[in-house]
């Protein structure tokens, strides 16, 4: 075992053999792969790893749209998709992919819910089954809630139409990842 890895599983740890930003240079996949092996397995990258993502977005950015969303979907499936859809945050593949969600993070939306609105829909994703198009929904339902987001006079948060706006960004999504 020269590169740790029985260690790396023991700890439950996704670390790049070597260099990672030799590694991520060499296949631009490879750190939505990270990302996906999070949620699938529920273990989390190394920092040097993860800290590496951000430097080789220009590589990930010229992957294939298939093999993307091949990956986006294996993510949602996993028993840990939130916190692969948060390590596509840190790491600055949600921007690169899926960047309409990206207005989610943040977004209060007050009482009677405890979350921003990306925080609420992460929540929603652990209590999915997992089927691919409800895990989806899941993700997307209230992805318009930032663009309708309004305060009325009585101080409470309201978000008109923003179904609509959710299946605008929805078709957004899925016509650019085919």
């Amino acid at each position: 075992d020269p590169f740790g890895g029985r260690r790396d599983l023991a700890e439950k740890r996704i670390r790049a053999v070597g260099d990672p930003l030799i590694r991520f240079a060499e296949d631009g996949l490879r750190p939505l792969r990270a990302c996906r092996f999070v949620a699938q397995l529920g273990f989390r990258i190394d920092p040097e790893t993860e800290q590496a993502v951000p430097l080789r977005l220009e590589v990930a950015r010229s992957v294939a749209v298939e093999r993307v969303r091949a990956e986006l979907d294996k993510l949602l499936l996993g028993m840990a998709a939130s916190e692969g859809l948060q390590a596509l945050l840190r790491t600055g593949l949600l921007d690169l992919w899926l960047g309409e969600l990206r207005p989610m993070v943040g977004c209060v939306q007050g009482p009677p819910h405890r979350w921003d609105v990306w925080h609420h829909s992460l929540v929603l994703l652990e209590h999915l089954p997992p089927e691919l198009g409800l895990r989806w929904a899941g993700l997307l339902h209230d992805a318009g809630k930032p663009h309708r987001r309004a305060v009325g006079a009585d101080g409470r948060i309201r978000f008109w139409g923003h179904e609509l706006v959710s299946l605008e960004i929805a078709q957004t999504i899925f016509q650019r990842l085919k």
